[in-house]
């Protein structure tokens, strides 16, 4: 039996129509860049992130980051912080990454977990937005703009390729809302267990490092009172 697509000839029409419009768009002044440490795919560099040259930690070079089930693949706690301080670094002010992570990293750790990660984002960070599914946990992170401290934005949760890709598409920077100073606190900078249990199996932490942070280093983040 032959089979034959559904919906009216009209409707197909109008769908073929809709679909080669979108191939026929041009791109312009987009230039992205794909990173991984064993590239399967010539358009994708291999290169270690870690060791990635930064072309201007002032200013930054690229508007978006995409570091997607990155961060908790980074082997130490030290280099996930040099990672997260990279990205700060590559970004230029104003500029975007897409954190994402394993869940089972904040709920099965003994030494993290959301709360704890979201405080030490907000050191360097904006938290524009933040989501979730049962796997995994999901943030969109701003560089602060030029002489602005990093804060955690209004909590918005609504209920995943191993590559960094990093978009260069212009410096445009977008306002954000309720901009704060951050506060340092000393317990970043060990990796003490808060979780005990069978159930919390993962040792996934990250080690903070004061004069490393962005902000902290310039004399914007203050020790609490």
């Amino acid at each position: 039996m032959k089979k034959t697509p559904t919906g009216t000839a009209g409707q197909i029409e109008q769908k073929q129509e809709h679909k080669q419009s979108y191939q026929n768009i041009p791109l312009y002044n987009i230039n992205v860049r794909a990173i991984d440490l064993r590239s399967s795919h010539p358009e994708i560099e291999e290169m270690d992130f870690l060791a990635m040259p930064v072309r201007d930690e002032q200013n930054g070079t690229y508007d978006a980051i995409v570091c997607s089930m990155v961060l908790n693949c980074v082997t130490t706690p030290e280099d996930r912080e040099a990672t997260l301080s990279l990205l700060y670094k590559h970004l230029v002010p104003g500029g975007l990454c897409f954190l994402t992570i394993a869940k089972i990293c904040l709920n099965q750790s003994k030494f993290m977990n959301r709360q704890l990660l979201e405080e030490m984002l907000a050191l360097e960070f904006l938290i524009d937005e933040k989501r979730e599914t049962p796997k995994l946990a999901f943030w969109v992170l701003r560089r602060p703009p030029e002489n602005v401290s990093a804060s955690i934005n209004p909590e918005k949760v609504k209920g995943g390729d191993g590559t960094n890709k990093l978009e260069n598409r212009g410096r445009k920077s977008r306002k954000t809302a309720k901009m704060k100073m951050a506060s340092w606190n000393p317990k970043w900078e060990t990796t003490k267990i808060i979780h005990r249990g069978q159930k919390y199996r993962i040792f996934f932490a990250v080690l903070l490092k004061k004069n490393d942070i962005h902000g902290c280093g310039r004399d914007s983040c203050r020790d609490p009172l």
